[in-house]
């Protein structure tokens, strides 16, 4: 008998020692998957912990490919022999200080959970554009879909909630084994992709919630027809202007100031200049009145170099009053951004 409760008291001795040694085992795998330093680096950001997020993020690296996939395309004259030396050399150096001034943003939100978008240092206005067009402050760590791990490269598809526009959006990490076998988010492989995507939801919600609001704005002032032209603006042919001259009405309230925004469209309905345009009054109650704007176009920028290449013909204007002050000091305007922004 006592041999038996010997032999059982062993047993079940062992068995807790199997069952501890398992689940060792296991926690310890759990922390050598991408989905577990993605873990880590969610909770970094909400305590604040720099150093864990510096180990699991090579930020220098993300953001010098973010220049890459983003910024670098818009700044790239199309050639048949590609960048000179010179201009290769302006570009490093602009995406090196591009990743710097990114790096050191980052780390100052994830320290403080603030950001210092106001900054206009050269270095630093590329940098908080950027941010504002990605609006990762907007976002909600949800959770990992997906994760393909091919030798020391994982590829992670991350949901997250974007808080403005109410949706889920995909991210597309590429992650590195580091030496202690965690992992290190060191790219994102559908940047260009969740920009677009992002920036496509946000303007069809703003166009819902300015609805009402361009409504109010046409019961007192709209415009009622346009005109345009781009060409050479001196004899010797040296620079290039868009004018555009605006017919605008003006209603049964006095307007005092008005602004308005002309966008510029190829025959493939690409998008190749935007420009916002405004007038101060006061302006007299029931008339009508003809405006002209111009603006210079640089040939050195890819998209104004196709407008003063194309044909005029080829060309259409989408025009819209944004924002109307009157007399009595009251004011609408249209929204901009999304409400609610961080």
């Amino acid at each position: 008998m006592r041999t038996r409760l010997r032999f059982t008291l062993i047993a079940a001795v062992l068995l807790i020692l199997l069952i501890s040694a398992g689940a060792l085992l296991y926690f310890s795998g759990q922390k050598k998957t991408p989905e577990y330093s993605l873990n880590l680096l969610n909770n970094a950001i909400k305590q604040h912990d720099l150093a864990t997020f510096e180990k699991h993020f090579e930020l220098n690296t993300f953001y010098a490919q973010a220049f890459d996939d983003v910024i670098a395309p818009t700044l790239r004259q199309p050639s048949d022999s590609g960048l000179n030396d010179f201009l290769a050399a302006i570009m490093a150096g602009v995406r090196q200080s591009f990743a710097d001034s990114m790096s050191e943003q980052t780390k100052r939100y994830v320290e403080t959970g603030t950001l210092d978008l106001d900054n206009n240092a050269p270095e630093q206005i590329l940098a908080g554009k950027f941010t504002e067009l990605t609006d990762f402050r907007n976002m909600n760590f949800k959770k990992v879909q997906s994760v393909k791990v091919d030798g020391s490269t994982a590829h992670a598809e991350v949901l997250v909630n974007q808080k403005q526009i109410k949706e889920d959006l995909v991210l597309k990490l590429k992650m590195r084994r580091l030496e202690d076998e965690t992992w290190s988010v060191v790219g994102m492989e559908n940047l260009q992709e969740f920009l677009a995507s992002m920036s496509a939801k946000k303007a069809e919600k703003l166009s819902v919630l300015n609805k009402p609001l361009a409504k109010k704005l046409a019961e007192r002032i709209a415009i009622t027809s346009s005109k345009f032209e781009h060409k050479k603006n001196n004899r010797f042919g040296v620079s290039y202007a868009f004018s555009f001259s605006p017919t605008v009405e003006f209603k049964d309230v006095q307007v005092a100031e008005f602004a308005g925004q002309v966008d510029v469209f190829n025959k493939n309905g690409e998008k190749l200049f935007s420009q916002k345009f405004v007038s101060s009054g006061p302006f007299p109650i029931a008339s009508k009145q003809e405006f002209r704007f111009s603006w210079s176009l640089n040939p050195f920028v890819p998209n104004e170099k196709t407008l003063i290449a194309t044909p005029g013909r080829e060309l259409s204007v989408k025009t819209e009053i944004i924002r109307a002050r009157f007399v009595d000091g009251s004011e609408i305007k249209l929204l901009e951004t999304m409400p609610g922004s961080e």
